[in-house]
């Protein structure tokens, strides 16, 4: 992915693995802690929401080539 760390809440998340079944493995980088969340968490569900907002105001701030 392009920039894995997310922002969300003031607290810092970093993808660090995509597992079977729709499953990521996030590391909050303030305590180190790394979880593994599933598509029925909440906190999978916003930070998916966040990343794909990263990704649109990425992919809207670069210029079109020609």
């Amino acid at each position: 992915m392009m920039n894995d760390k997310i922002e969300l809440n003031g607290k810092s998340f970093e993808i660090t693995g995509l597992l079977p079944n729709r499953e990521v493995q996030v590391t909050n980088t303030d305590t180190g802690r790394l979880t593994t969340l599933s598509p029925s968490d909440l906190l999978y569900n916003s930070l998916m929401d966040a990343k794909l907002e990263q990704i649109n105001k990425s992919i809207s701030n670069k210029p079109l080539k020609r």
